[in-house]
């Protein structure tokens, strides 16, 4: 359900890609150990014992981006285990491949680093020191697994240099637009405060209103001036 709602809105969402990795992932795992297994021969408790391992390093990853360091040891144990019970060597490796890539994307490169020499030493160490009389794993094989490992390991730090920039990144659009929003604001008030007041004038109807007081008080003058006059004969 969260994969198709993620889908009609328009794009992924990052928890969503991160399970439809992994289903990836562990479809091509199962299905390829099932066409290995269905061209060969191998004992039912071998069988059994690679399939819970690689159930176990495939259900890992759904916990990859909690616990990345957690799930990279998991499923490098997972595979140390599965490659040497099973006869039919499938793609168990891909599982610690993806959890390699998301253990470097989420800033764990020093772990990532540690992990991909282990891993390359481990399979020194069993190809010289256990299977020295019939390797199973050549020279040119050995030096592409470790280019495909430091390659997984260089890819996710990129990808983290890469969400880090676009984040600083925003984080400066973001700073950037607060300011200018702030100079706007002073800048609103300080016009505000400059605008000049407005006297008030009377107007029109105030000089109407007082023509008839001052034609009434223009015959009570003249009338008290002719009493005065009167009264002084």
């Amino acid at each position: 359900m969260v994969l198709l709602s993620s889908v009609c809105g328009g794009r992924l969402s990052s928890r969503a890609a991160d399970v439809a990795m992994t289903h990836l992932v562990t479809a091509v795992v199962v299905v390829s150990t099932l066409v290995q297994m269905a061209s060969g021969s191998e004992p039912p408790v071998r069988a059994a014992i690679s399939w819970v391992l690689i159930g176990i390093g495939c259900g890992a990853l759904y916990f990859r981006r909690r616990r990345p360091v957690t799930v990279a040891v998991i499923t490098l144990l997972a595979c140390g285990i599965y490659y040497p019970v099973s006869v039919t060597d499938g793609p168990a490796l891909a599982a610690f491949a993806l959890a390699l890539y998301t253990l470097a994307a989420e800033g764990h490169f020093t772990v990532s680093v540690a992990l991909a020499a282990a891993t390359l030493l481990a399979v020194g160490f069993g190809e010289v020191v256990i299977n020295s009389g019939h390797r199973q794993i050549d020279d040119v094989s050995v030096a592409m697994l470790a280019g495909w490992l430091i390659s997984l390991v260089a890819i996710g730090r990129a990808q983290r240099t890469r969400l880090a920039y676009l984040h600083e990144a925003e984080q400066r659009a973001l700073a950037a637009e607060r300011e200018q929003e702030a100079r706007a604001a002073e800048r609103h008030r300080g016009t505000a405060a400059d605008r000049p007041r407005t006297p008030r004038h009377p107007g029109p109807q105030h000089f109407a209103d007082q023509c008839p007081v001052e034609r009434d008080a223009a015959p009570a003058e003249q009338e008290a001036g002719d009493s005065g006059r009167a009264r002084r004969r």
